[in-house]
This record gives structure tokens, C-alpha cells and sequence, in this order.
């Protein structure tokens, strides 16, 4: 349990990467192509579940981690939840986490 409490500001930095490396792919390529008859939340979905992906498998690589099916449920987790950072902003986010969070004046009933 320590080691996935220690893995938490690796997983914000990973998150924070993801999200911004999300906007950016998405704001270059979203009028080229075959790109500009898509939705644009439907590309940042799509582009951050990739990235997610390419990074677990980088992480895996570097760590000797086998690749388990946790690690691609976290990936997934992962990618969702850059996705929703990159759609929606950091604000957003933190305001979602604390309306879950009765110790922190949130109630999950609303």
C-alpha cells in the first residue's frame, strides 16, 4: 500500500504530461485531414488513450514491469482521466475530486 501511496506524484506528473501533450497533439492536428470531420472530444479521447498506452508500455519497458491487467486498466483509468483534464481544465478536475470527498466538505449524494 506504501508503494502505491509513493507512486502518487508520479502519477499527477504522468497525468499533468499526458494532458498537455493531449492538447497540444490535438490543437496541431484537429483541421487536418480526415480530423476535421470528427469531433474534437472524440480526438482528445482517442490521442490521450494512445499516449497513455505508449507511455505504460515505455514505463513497463524501463521498470523490467510485466505488463499485467491492472496495469492496463490503470493505463486506461490513466488516459480517461488526462482526457478529462484536457477537455475541461485542472479546475474542473479538482472541483469533481472534492464533491467526492465528505472529508473535504463534498457530498457524494448531490
Amino acid at each position: 500500500m506504501t508503494d502505491a501511496i509513493n507512486m502518487i506524484p508520479q502519477l499527477l506528473t504522468a497525468l499533468g504530461a499526458l494532458a498537455a501533450l493531449t492538447s497540444i497533439i490535438t490543437e496541431l492536428t484537429k483541421n487536418l485531414g480526415f480530423l476535421s470531420r470528427i469531433p474534437t472530444d472524440a480526438q482528445v479521447i482517442v490521442t490521450s488513450l494512445l499516449l497513455a498506452a505508449a507511455a505504460a508500455c515505455a514505463w513497463a519497458e524501463a521498470t523490467d514491469t510485466a505488463c499485467t491487467w491492472y496495469l492496463a486498466a490503470a493505463t486506461i483509468t490513466l488516459g480517461l482521466l488526462a482526457a478529462f483534464v484536457a477537455m475541461y481544465g485542472w479546475a474542473t478536475f479538482f472541483d469533481l475530486l472534492q464533491r467526492f470527498d465528505p472529508a473535504r466538505g463534498g457530498d457524494e449524494r448531490d
